[in-house]
């Protein structure tokens, strides 16, 4: 009998412990990722970007470089045609940190909350404070976890950024 019970707990050990790894194994990866999506700014990465969001990004690189070429061609080709740049991940240029504050995994999707920093910068004789907010990443597991989304506070959401993006980019070239 004795024998019985500590095969059965020396069974749910091995199966609890195996569940364990698994979990920080995806952490590692997603957090792996968050740090890819900060750092690189590879908007065509399949390693990063799911294939929804991807699609999406490469639209809207191709209406950017759409927009640059009628801009060439049109009566102000000096004017600045619409980019997609890095401050599309952050809100804000160059110069910040992020950490993964929590990582939420549910079946094939995973939800981490991110901490941003922008550092101080100085910009035209004034000095601007360092500021610090959080940012969600959705993430789905499409043979290894990929960015799915960003969910910025009091923000639209990353893809509705990108749909409105080619959205306005369309407009401009009905309008003229």
């Amino acid at each position: 009998m004795m024998k019985q019970i500590f095969f059965y707990l020396s069974m749910l050990l091995f199966f609890s412990s195996c569940n364990v790894n698994n979990k920080t194994s995806a952490e590692n990866e997603i957090n792996s990722k968050i740090d890819s999506l900060f750092k690189d700014y590879d908007f065509t990465s399949t390693a990063i970007y799911s294939t929804d969001l991807r699609n999406l990004l490469n639209e809207a690189i191709g209406m950017a470089k759409a927009d640059a070429e009628r801009i060439l061609r049109s009566d102000h080709p000096t004017d600045k045609p619409r980019t997609m740049e890095d401050l599309t991940f952050t809100g804000v240029l160059d110069g910040t940190k992020q950490k993964v504050k929590k990582i939420a995994i549910t079946g094939n999707t995973a939800e981490a909350i991110v901490e941003i920093e922008a550092s101080e910068a100085e910009s035209e004789g004034k000095i601007y404070p360092a500021v610090i907010w959080e940012t969600k990443v959705q993430l789905i597991n499409e043979n290894g976890w990929k960015i799915d989304n960003i969910i910025y506070t009091d923000k639209p959401t990353y893809k509705n950024q990108i749909k409105y993006f080619i959205s306005e980019t369309k407009k401009e070239f009905t309008e003229k």
